[in-house]
């Protein structure tokens, strides 16, 4: 079921306050974004916030906002999780220094999300990233996670998801300026 315009301009006036906030419809739904980054999203007439650390910083009233909308969020859906459950590794070299890192975790519906993968430029091409990303993948798995979630905006990005059995659920033209967000998902 695609999400109501109605609705959306509710959860707009209810956000009016923060400024600074915009939408993306996709495939029926909205992406919600604050100061140009994605916080979440409208689905079947549900805003659904991914309550990070970051989103807290960015948002003074995040935590008062989230707190709400969770109970709301949960009346909607049962969740698995009381809370996301962080997935952040790195790899160092032998000499200490930081090569490579990912920041994703489990949300309480049970997807794992990826928020960023890095691999220093030397390290690129060697494998270390797809490894990186198996290896918390099967963390994922150990939290119940049964599906994964990834963005990418360049072809290396969504090559390098693909590579590892992603495939792109939807995507967003046109954004930012002259570029495509895609979204990518892979079933566990």
């Amino acid at each position: 079921m695609a999400s109501s315009r109605d609705f959306l301009d509710y959860i707009l006036e209810q956000l009016s306050g923060l400024g600074d906030v915009e939408y993306r419809a996709m495939m029926g739904e909205y992406i919600i974004y604050f100061k140009g980054r994605i916080v979440g999203g409208i689905y079947d007439d549900r805003f659904l916030v991914k309550p990070t650390q970051s989103a807290q910083a960015m948002m003074p009233d995040a935590e008062i906002i989230c707190n709400g909308l969770d109970v709301y969020n949960t009346s909607q859906a049962a969740r698995d999780h009381k809370k996301y459950i962080p997935l952040e590794k790195k790899l160092l070299d032998a000499d200490g220094n930081l090569i490579a890192a990912i920041f994703a975790g489990v949300g309480r519906w049970n997807s794992f999300e990826i928020d960023m993968i890095w691999v220093d430029e030397p390290y690129r091409n060697q494998g270390i990233g797809s490894k990186l990303l198996a290896d918390t993948e099967r963390e994922a798995k150990e939290h119940g996670a049964y599906f994964a979630l990834a963005e990418g905006l360049f072809d290396w990005q969504t090559g390098f998801f693909k590579k590892n059995g992603y495939a792109t659920v939807g995507t967003l033209d046109d954004c930012p300026k002259g570029h495509s967000m895609h979204v990518l998902e892979k079933r566990f």
